[in-house]
């Protein structure tokens, strides 16, 4: 069928740290006049519903048109996964191993929609998957579509892992007993001289036998394939590692920072569905709690959706914003306390003490709460979500980076000179009070702090631009066009 309508299938891998900038990347081409099926695993969808305090409904595939662009349709689609909903390895995902013994489920399902999409007069021009779903690229060739791969962090991280054969063949990974991580390794394209301790957790940390990095390691082996590789970054904070890349035959395009739609507690996201992806029910009377405080005098202290962090480290976090005498807001999601709530987690009469100066919440709605006037600083795990959403917001970051690819984004962050290490010693932090406490003085009250305030106010302006008149809005307006020829070229 020649001339079919623009239509993009968007597959996220089902953790919230992906979900939502394939959500912004949606929003996007929703308005530009492309339709988008939005797909969630059967787990992600579950966790959706219970977290939404008027739950969507998802029966049906047609969600209609979409507010601002009535050329454009919007499609929620939920595939089987064979995963648990109630499986609590982690926050939002179960294990690797369990993933990937999902994998058949879901491809044999992803096939059925996209047949499905045929019969119904919708065929998708392109597909764009994450990165950690490469199978996709097998069932785009099967259907004869375009696949553009979306990476969800950083060009400098995708260089690492697309260097994994080099770090194999070159003997530096598995890494020998004994190496010093301030070696330094010159085969990640674009990067120069790194430290190993700067080389993110998973390449360096799990046996080269683990399902961990047998998922790591195949995330990276089928860029080459793709029509493209978005990634969610910016060239003018990249552009050594891109052009490297480039060079490498990847072709990798920044889109980001993809956040000018959701700037702040007045979300600009026009539709319902797109709106409401929190996993976690969002405690929005924290914005009500904000209003009572100076501006910019507020920590923010929280690590995202996936991280683990033991109680005995929640407590030594906890007394150490209360020690540093700041206005703070600490995160605890209910995951980090099995056998109780969050509140449970927190030193022996830790809430009557800090009465009015803290307060404590399971989840928050973060972009509004970094974009509150009265938020000064935010300790961060460093996930690149949060980065972006800090810069985006101005917020200068505290890094306590805990695993996947923190500790290489807080490397980032420290040459931008954007952020304060709350341990510079150690690439991976064990929290103590002493720590928490001299990080947050350092930047709310040394020169230092100092810079890196004004640094992410910089960074800030230099995101926006970005995204309004620079590369990364340049590089969307090409991935509209080229999805519109894609459409037209449909037999």
């Amino acid at each position: 069928m020649a001339g079919s309508k623009p239509h993009a299938v968007v597959f996220p891998f089902p953790t919230q740290g992906h979900i939502n900038p394939l959500m912004l990347l949606a929003e996007r081409l929703l308005d530009s006049g492309i339709s988008v099926t939005f797909v969630h695993t059967a787990r992600t969808s579950s966790m959706l519903q219970k977290s939404q305090q008027n739950p969507l409904s998802y029966e049906g595939a047609d969600q209609g048109l979409h507010e601002s662009c009535p050329d454009a349709e919007l499609y929620i689609e939920v595939l089987p996964d064979a995963v648990s909903a109630d499986n609590r390895s982690t926050p939002v995902s179960p294990s690797v191993a369990l993933f990937m013994s999902s994998i058949p489920v879901m491809r044999t399902h992803f096939e059925s929609l996209i047949l499905r999409l045929r019969e119904v007069g919708r065929p998708p021009s392109c597909i764009i998957g994450d990165s950690f779903l490469p199978w996709i690229q097998d069932v785009a060739d099967h259907f004869n579509i375009p696949r553009i791969e979306f990476w969800s962090s950083t060009a400098t991280v995708y260089s690492m892992g697309f260097c994994i054969p080099s770090l194999l063949s070159n003997g530096y990974l598995p890494v020998p007993s004994g190496t010093d991580p301030e070696s330094t390794i010159d085969v990640a394209p674009g990067t120069g001289p790194c430290r190993l301790a700067d080389f993110f957790y998973d390449l360096t940390y799990y046996p080269v036998t683990s399902p961990v990095f047998e998922f790591l390691q195949a995330a990276f082996v089928r860029c080459k394939e793709a029509q493209r590789v978005l990634v969610h970054s910016m060239d003018h904070l990249e552009k050594d590692v891109i052009h490297a890349l480039h060079k490498e035959g990847i072709p990798m395009d920044p889109i980001g920072p993809l956040l000018d739609l959701m700037d702040g507690s007045t979300a600009k996201v026009k539709h319902k569905e797109l709106r409401s992806m929190s996993l976690l029910k969002e405690d929005k009377d924290s914005l009500e709690w904000l209003d009572t405080h100076p501006k910019s005098s507020v920590i923010y202290a929280s690590f995202g959706s996936n991280v683990k962090i033991s109680l005995q480290e929640i407590q030594e976090l906890a007394l150490g914003l209360e020690e540093s005498q700041q206005p703070f807001l600490l995160v605890i999601r209910p995951d980090l306390v099995p056998n109780g709530t969050h509140l449970d987690a927190l030193p022996d009469k830790f809430a009557e003490r800090i009465e009015g100066r803290g307060r404590v919440s399971s989840w928050v709605p973060q972009r509004a709460v970094l974009a509150h006037p009265s938020v000064g600083g935010f300790f961060s795990h460093c996930g690149w979500n949060s980065v972006l959403e800090s810069m985006w917001m101005g917020v200068p970051i505290i890094g306590s980076p805990r695993e996947s690819e923190q500790n290489t984004n807080l490397k980032c962050l420290l040459d931008w000179k954007a952020a304060i290490a709350v341990d510079a010693k150690h690439s991976k932090v064990y929290i103590k009070r002493d720590l928490v406490k001299k990080a947050i003085k350092t930047l709310m009250q040394e020169p230092e702090g100092e810079v890196v305030r004004r640094r992410m106010v910089e960074l800030k302006e230099e995101a926006r631009f970005a995204i309004e008149r620079g590369q990364s809005r340049s590089n969307l307006q090409k991935l509209v066009e080229d999805i519109r020829r894609m459409a037209s070229e449909m037999m």
